[in-house]
Order: structure tokens, then C-alpha cells, then sequence
């Protein structure tokens, strides 16, 4: 009889320790699920924020490539005006460059047509030069004459005064 209730004793006892296991596994299995829920909730939200970050990622970067595009168009628009200001300016300094390089030989030629004309007219009219040294030499016998005539002053005259107001 102790050994029936020894093994009706163990059997209780084996009994409540194998429900007591079991009831800790349940236990256990249902905070696996839980955890395993939490996990797949998590990594659905992992996921949606991942998508949500790459769609704004990709948003930036078309945004970026606008703003690429824009600037590049302004380069381009900055370096044309650039390089019509350049031909311009080389336009002009070239034109002033001609026009002070014609002005010059403007007035050389001009210069270079006076002297041709005075030696020209000093050759040609070499009757009208003895006229002219004949014309001279006469006008300066008179004038020594004149000066001969003319009493001499030692002092100036005075010269006559206009009346005060």
C-alpha cells in the first residue's frame, strides 16, 4: 500500500509537475506569438517608413535635378552674355584702334599735301618768289627810310586817361 500510494503519490506529483510545464509552455508559446506579432507589426512599419523614405528621397532628387537643370540653363544664359560682351568690347577697341590709326593718317597725309603744295608753289612760280624778295627788299628801304624820318623819343608818350564814374 505505501508503495500504491507512493506511486498514486508520484503520479500526482508527476501529474501537477507535467501541468505545471505544460502551463508554463502555453505560457510561453502565447508570449512568442506576442512577441512574433510585435516583431511583424514592427517590421510593417519598418517597411511603410523605408518606402515612405525612399519615395521622399526620390521626390528630393527629382527636385535636386530641376534645380540642376535651372542652374545649368543660367550658366549657359551667363557664359552667352559673357561672350557677347567680350566681342563687343574687342568689336570696339578694335574700331578705335582703326579710327585713331586713320585719324593719324588723316592728318600725316593732310600735312604730308601742305608741304607738297608749298614746294610745289616755290618751284613753280619762281618769277612771283623775285617779285615777291624784289616787293620785300623795297618795302624794307622804305621802312628804314621812315625810321630815318621819324623823330626819336626817349621817353614814351602818356597815354591819355579815361574819366572815373
Amino acid at each position: 500500500m505505501i508503495l500504491l500510494l507512493m506511486i498514486a503519490g508520484c503520479r500526482d506529483r508527476s501529474v501537477e509537475i507535467a501541468r505545471e510545464a505544460a502551463d508554463r509552455q502555453a505560457a510561453q508559446n502565447e508570449a512568442m506569438i506576442g512577441l512574433q506579432r510585435e516583431v511583424a507589426h514592427g517590421a510593417e512599419r519598418l517597411v511603410t517608413a523605408d518606402a515612405q523614405s525612399r519615395h521622399e528621397l526620390l521626390a528630393a532628387h527629382r527636385r535636386l535635378q530641376v534645380d540642376y537643370a535651372q542652374l545649368s540653363a543660367h550658366y549657359l544664359e551667363l557664359e552667352s552674355e559673357r561672350r557677347r560682351v567680350d566681342a563687343e568690347r574687342r568689336a570696339t577697341t578694335t574700331l578705335a584702334a582703326a579710327l585713331r590709326g586713320g585719324g593719324l593718317f588723316v592728318v600725316a597725309l593732310a600735312t604730308l599735301a601742305v608741304v607738297h603744295r608749298l614746294l610745289g608753289a616755290a618751284q613753280t612760280d619762281a618769277a612771283c618768289a623775285e617779285l615777291a624778295t624784289e616787293l620785300l627788299e623795297s618795302d624794307l628801304l622804305d621802312a628804314s627810310r621812315l625810321h630815318e624820318q621819324v623823330p626819336r623819343l626817349d621817353t614814351p608818350p602818356a597815354l591819355p586817361r579815361l574819366p572815373e564814374n
